[in-house]
């Protein structure tokens, strides 16, 4: 079994386990192997968007965000060409996902439905984990977004 399942293994029933963290009952069990798309390279940091039940994957090692439907148990894309990608971070209110690619330094801003990159901003040396806060401030209909990057 390549790296690549191994670590899908592993995302997927961290993931499932903290939904159901009450009643589950140790040792965790593999519930299936799923191939992903790329070579068998490093995975970094994955967030999950529990309303569209995707799972996205940082796949450093091949420069790409990886998407994961854990519905219906397949790959539904991958979004290419973020160098060195580290932290994701699935923010479901406002329909983004957040990539943060060592490689180019800086914060790439990503369409949840159509998986496209929407921008790409300048972030620092080697920016890595993402945090988010929306403090409820409104400007012109808009919620301030404050951004953390480490």
């Amino acid at each position: 079994m390549n790296a690549s399942k191994i670590a899908l293994i592993v995302l997927m029933a961290v993931s499932c386990s903290v939904c159901t963290a009450q009643s589950a009952k140790l040792p965790l069990r593999a519930v299936s192997d799923v191939p992903l798309t790329g070579r068998a390279t490093r995975l970094d940091h994955q967030s999950f968007d529990p309303q569209s039940r995707r799972l996205y994957i940082a796949h450093l090692g091949d420069d790409m965000m990886t998407v994961f439907d854990t519905n219906s148990g397949k790959v539904v894309g991958d979004v290419k060409d973020l160098k060195r990608v580290h932290g994701v971070l699935a923010v479901p209110k406002l329909h983004r996902v957040y990539a943060s690619a060592t490689g180019t330094n800086e914060l790439a801003v990503i369409d949840d439905q159509t998986l496209q990159v929407v921008a790409r901003v300048p972030a620092g040396d080697y920016p890595d984990r993402i945090a988010y806060a929306n403090r409820g401030v409104k400007t012109k209909g808009l919620s301030r977004v404050h951004f953390g990057i480490s």
